[in-house]
């Protein structure tokens, strides 16, 4: 006797009860105060884990000032994050400072272009996130306007 073919009709249950109706996700997000377009829940969705900070355009950073960073997507939560930070720049020295606080190993030399990673703990949804020239000497950045020169990923780790 040949064994029966499983299809989808040979595995498929008795009908069980209908559920209640509730919001779909993008409800959810709705009733959660957020606000938008099925388009802009699906972006935000998009950066809900990683937070990308960028700098646009040129600027030239005086000793101990911030360059001026702002947030593309995603937000910050309290936890772990990997760091990864891209700069262009002529040269100069760099540190990410958090709330005015300078955080560990994130004090890095550019020259030209340079790429880091490190790990770096937040702990508070409200944080400020900045890359501050920690050198002796102003620094231009990037090449001219329009010029994307800073920008830094945030990834959640745990």
């Amino acid at each position: 006797m040949k064994p029966q073919k499983r299809t989808y009709k040979t595995l498929r249950g008795p009908r069980g009860p209908r559920g209640e109706q509730g919001l779909s996700a993008y409800g959810v997000w709705l009733q959660a105060g957020n606000q938008g377009t099925v388009q802009d829940y699906l972006r935000a969705m998009q950066c809900a884990r990683e937070c990308l900070w960028m700098h646009n355009g040129g600027q030239t950073v005086a000793p101990g000032q911030g360059v001026q960073m702002q947030r593309v997507c995603g937000r910050l939560h309290s936890g772990l994050y990997v760091v990864h930070m891209m700069m262009v720049a002529k040269q100069g020295t760099f540190a990410i400072f958090i709330d005015g606080t300078e955080q560990n190993n994130t004090r890095f030399y550019c020259q030209g272009m340079m790429q880091v990673a490190t790990t770096m703990r937040i702990f508070s949804t409200q944080a400020q996130i900045e890359v501050r020239n920690v050198g002796k000497d102003e620094i231009r950045m990037g090449k001219g306007d329009g010029v994307v020169d800073t920008c830094i990923l945030f990834r959640p780790i745990d």
